[in-house]
């Protein structure tokens, strides 16, 4: 999935979407290996669930028309 993003990436000519795209899925692959760290710690999986960044929701909300 995030090799096949930044594929996608590689042909924007759109900066500011670029960087935006780009730190989704930095969050996810980080939000990932945080989540793989404590698979079998079941304390504290409903916090590590319930943090998980939901910025990303709010991005295309943001974006310039010219971007859509």
């Amino acid at each position: 999935m995030f090799a096949q993003a930044s594929w996608y990436l590689a042909y924007l000519e759109n900066l500011e979407v670029m960087k935006l795209i780009s730190q989704v899925i930095k969050d996810f692959a980080s939000g990932e290996i945080k989540q793989e760290s404590r698979l079998f710690d079941c304390k504290n999986y409903s916090r590590v669930t319930t943090r998980q960044p939901r910025w990303w929701l709010q991005a295309p909300k943001e974006l310039p028309s010219s971007a859509l």
